[in-house]
Order: C-alpha cells, then structure tokens, then sequence
C-alpha cells in the first residue's frame, strides 16, 4: 500500500474515532487531520525521489488547506512561502538511511492498521468498544498509540529531510497518552 493509501486509512481508523477525545484535549482537531496529512503526503514524496519517480528539486505536494499547519526551519523568509523541497545539503548515504526507516515506519504502520481494523470488527461484534471485553479494547488502544508513535517518528524523519516542523501530531499522542 502507498504512503498516500495508508494515510488515508489512518485519518479513517484512528483520527476519525478520536475527534470527540481530541475536540476536549486540543484547541485545533483539524489542525491534527492536517498535519497527518502532510506527513503521510511528504513520505509518499520522499519515497518516489528515492526511486528516481520524481526530482528532488520537485516541491511536496501538499494536500489542500495543509500550508498553515507547517513550519520551515533554517529558511529565509523569502523562501519560506515556497513549497518544501528535499534539503539540498543531505548526503546521498543519509538519504538511503532515511529512506530505508520512512519505508519500514509505512510498513509498520500499515500493519498496526491492519490490526486495528480487524479488532474493531471484534469490538463491533460487542456493540462497538463501549461494550467490547477489556482486553479488545485495550488491545485498540495499544494499536492507536503504536500508529501514532510511528506517525510521530514519521514526522521527525520528514522534518530532518525537509526543514519543515508539523503542526498537531504532538497533541495527537498527547490524547492517546503517548508523549
């Protein structure tokens, strides 16, 4: 599954049923559904610059309404209304290094989701989590904050190759007790 794909199914499975948790522990819920966004959007980039798919001179394709919730390091501020690119200053080895994390972080992650859709279908089976054994809905648990501790370690990856600091995953582990 693309970085694109398995972003999309964790906005589906883990963001969407966290909204009410995250409206009453952050101020900004969207602002969090966006910076997933951009996360998921920037490894989908990097990936295909590391397959030759695409230049590294090619800007990120940022996912509409995602520009606010980014913040670019070390660029002047001529240039910060530029899309990101991937920094110029990184040797090739380092590339391949980050290259091989941000492609085992997907595989990780596209497995937790995996399995959380597979206990939410048990928990479904109860009458949905409310009614579910304590230890399907503490395995759902484990499988969301396993989901955000990759996607966090994501966007610390994203920012080392692109300069660019992500809004809102910091108060997306802070709702699942994961910082």
């Amino acid at each position: 599954m693309d970085p694109i794909s398995i972003g999309a199914v964790v906005g589906t499975t883990v963001i969407a049923p966290l909204v009410r948790e995250l409206a009453k522990k952050v101020a900004k819920p969207e602002t969090v559904a966006k910076g997933v966004a951009w996360v998921f959007s920037a490894a989908d980039h990097f990936l295909k610059v590391k397959r030759g798919q695409v230049s590294p001179d090619e800007p990120v394709p940022a996912p509409p309404g995602t520009d606010e919730v980014i913040k670019r390091e070390g660029v002047a501020e001529v240039d910060a209304s530029s899309p990101p690119r991937v920094k110029p200053d990184i040797d090739d080895f380092t590339l391949n290094l980050l290259a091989t994390q941000v492609d085992s972080l997907m595989k990780q992650i596209e497995i937790y989701v995996g399995n959380l859709q597979h206990l939410s279908q048990q928990a479904a089976q109860y009458g949905g989590e409310e009614s579910a054994p304590v230890h399907v809905v503490n395995q759902i648990k484990l499988q969301r904050k396993s989901i955000v501790e990759r996607l966090n370690e994501l966007a610390g990856l994203m920012n080392q190759v692109y300069g660019v600091q992500v809004e809102g995953i910091d108060d997306l582990a802070q709702a699942l007790g994961t910082a």
